[in-house]
């Protein structure tokens, strides 16, 4: 009976410990509040264990707090286990009766263990393997089986001939499962940080492109955007998610960008294109290229667009051909020869027609043999004058 009881105890303390972790993983343990806040959980789920202890002798009584305050000092640290042995030891001393100094003890021994395990884990990663976990555990309990001295003598005797076996086999076994659990949290808490770090920096790498960048799901529902796409539309990238792209375009422009999609979706390969979409009543130009979304076992699961206004480019391409027309309707209007070739006159690059009716012969004769045709004792004077031409230009 003394044994199941014992063991009921330990039991019960084990399962609040891992609710603990559950409810303390979300937050950052790095902040004071947190430590304090897991600190005190600590302190509450060692004090339910004093609350139904296994009696020994009147005013001696034993529970599973000594395994609560080293996991705490373990993991929490200084602040964590701090909080956990102020609650615990206030609780024990309110109790009484003549175990309490070696109460006490314990939790103030317990609680320091396991800070000098915390401080010592970065320096030695070894601390976390499974024969070292199980050795901190006896640690902590030889030192609560030798606090036993501060008992009188006959609850000393009592104590030693009944706990000597669970507290250097069942205290330990339970101090190395609950650490084994605690790591195992720390473990999927250190992925989950490190993939939300991750996200986060792709997210930052996306919000500062330039290019508009969206997801799409097989039925062209918006699962994902970046700013700038967001904006275009006057919106923010979260109130796009869920929609598509009738709520912000009309229904013909909308439906030609579905069709678009399904054609990527049907035939699984990239459409690279260039196409005009209206931003605040203005017609703009873009290039976009719009591809399979996949997930990790190569499903297509939707669409991935990337898109970038060329606007600009599109108009000074624009604005140069006009300039050539302008220039070529001059040239070819003119009775004057208008001619260009490389540096070298090794290669004609722009004959005027002019030159036919003046020369009597064709414009493609000069371009085939730039050199050998009347042309090349003006084009071979002009080449020589330039750099005297360069030079006084620029003194001047």
């Amino acid at each position: 009976m003394f044994y199941l009881e014992l063991v009921q105890n330990v039991g019960l303390l084990v399962s609040l410990v891992v609710i603990h972790g559950q409810i303390i993983r979300r937050w950052n343990r790095r902040t004071l509040t947190s430590q304090i806040f897991s600190g005190f959980l600590f302190g509450c789920v060692a004090l339910i264990g004093m609350m139904a202890p296994v009696h020994l002798v009147p005013g001696v009584i034993f529970d599973g707090r000594s395994i609560v305050l080293s996991v705490a000092g373990l993991f929490g640290g200084p602040v964590t286990a701090g909080m956990a042995a102020i609650i615990s030891a206030a609780f024990r001393l309110w109790l009484g009766g003549p175990g309490v100094i070696m109460g006490i003890g314990s939790i103030l021994e317990s609680a320091g263990l396991g800070v000098a395990f915390y401080y010592l884990r970065p320096l030695y990663p070894g601390l976390t393997r499974n024969l070292y976990l199980f050795g901190f555990g006896l640690l902590v309990h030889l030192g609560v089986l030798l606090l036993t001295l501060a008992l009188p003598r006959e609850a000393m005797l009592e104590t030693l001939e009944h706990m000597a076996i669970p507290l250097l086999l069942i205290f330990p076994a339970a101090t190395w499962l609950i650490c084994l659990l605690f790591l195992d949290q720390e473990s999927h808490i250190a992925v989950e940080e490190a993939l939300r770090e991750s996200e986060e920096r792709h997210r930052s790498v996306i919000e500062h492109l330039p290019q508009r960048i969206f997801i799409k799901d097989r039925n062209s529902v918006y699962l994902s955007c970046n700013g700038n796409y967001a904006s275009d539309r006057g919106v923010t990238p979260e109130q796009m998610i869920g929609k598509d792209d009738f709520a912000f375009h009309p229904p013909e422009l909308a439906e030609a960008y579905r069709k678009d999609d399904q054609a990527v979706l049907a035939t699984g390969m990239i459409k690279d294109f260039e196409e005009t979409y209206q931003l605040h009543g203005q017609e703009q130009w873009a290039h976009t290229v719009k591809m399979p979304y996949r997930d990790r076992r190569g499903q297509v699961i939707g669409l991935l667009g990337i898109y970038e206004d060329i606007t600009e480019r599109k108009q000074a391409e624009e604005a140069l051909r006009q300039s050539e027309t302008k220039l070529r309707l001059i040239a070819e209007t003119n009775e004057d020869v208008f001619w260009m070739c490389n540096p070298d006159a090794t290669k004609m690059i722009y004959l005027s027609p002019s030159y036919e009716k003046l020369w009597g012969r064709t414009c493609q004769s000069a371009y085939d043999s730039p050199m050998s045709h009347s042309l090349k004792p003006y084009i071979l004077k002009i080449v020589s004058e330039l750099p005297l031409y360069f030079k006084n230009t620029l003194t001047n």
